[in-house]
C-alpha cells in the first residue's frame, strides 16, 4: 500500500520513458504480464497500473516497443499466460526489473511473438 504509493511517487516524479533504463520499456512489460505485482489497495491488479504508466509514459526514441506494450495492455490473457515472466531473484523488500533486460530476455520474447506469428 504505502511502499507501492511512495514507489509509483517516484516513478511520476522523475517521468517514465519507454527508452529509459530504469524506467522504461521491461518495467512496463513486468507490470502488463503480471511479473511485477505493484498494489496500492489489495484487489488491485498489475496490469491496470502498467496500462495507466502506459499512457503517462513519453515514447522517447522507443517507438518499435508501443505495439508490443499496446498488444499486452490489450490482451491480458496473452500477456499473462503466453508471453515469457522475467525471472528475477528476489533480495529483500520489493524486487524490480530495474529496467534492465536479463541475460537473454529480448530474445525469449522475440522467440515467443515469433511462434505465435
Amino acid at each position: 500500500g504505502l511502499d507501492a504509493m511512495k514507489l509509483l511517487s517516484s516513478w511520476l516524479s522523475s517521468g517514465l520513458k519507454l527508452d529509459s533504463d530504469g524506467r522504461g520499456f521491461w518495467l512496463l512489460y513486468e507490470l502488463l504480464t503480471g511479473s511485477l505485482s505493484v498494489k496500492i489497495l489489495l484487489d488491485d491488479v498489475p496490469q491496470a497500473l502498467g496500462s495507466i504508466l502506459l499512457r503517462v509514459s513519453s515514447v522517447g526514441s522507443a517507438e518499435e516497443v508501443l505495439p508490443l506494450l499496446r498488444l499486452l495492455e490489450n490482451d491480458r490473457q496473452f500477456a499473462t499466460d503466453v508471453m515469457p515472466k522475467y525471472k528475477h531473484v528476489k533480495k529483500t523488500g520489493l524486487s524490480l526489473f530495474k529496467g534492465k533486460a536479463g541475460k537473454g530476455m529480448p530474445e525469449d520474447v522475440y522467440a515467443c511473438l515469433s511462434a505465435k506469428m
